[in-house]
């Protein structure tokens, strides 16, 4: 496969993910503003999914890193 569609994958995936990332702090923050009134457990559970959501962010990024490193 010629490099320049490997690159064109590589960051189609990143876009994807962005996206999904925005998607997912997005949710996570619109639950918090439908609560009347925030509990620690609200903001607790709101910090867990957003930790993680960036979590997943950096490792996707990080081996597409790795992935156009060995390419080009």
């Amino acid at each position: 496969m010629p490099l320049i569609f490997e690159l064109q994958s590589q960051l189609c995936t990143v876009r994807c993910f962005t996206r999904g990332l925005s998607e997912r702090l997005e949710n996570s923050f619109k639950k918090l503003r439908a609560k009347g009134k925030l509990t620690e457990a609200d903001v607790k559970e709101a910090m867990r999914e957003v930790r993680l959501a960036l979590l997943e962010a950096v490792i996707v990024f990080a081996a597409s890193d790795i992935i156009l490193k060995y390419l080009l």
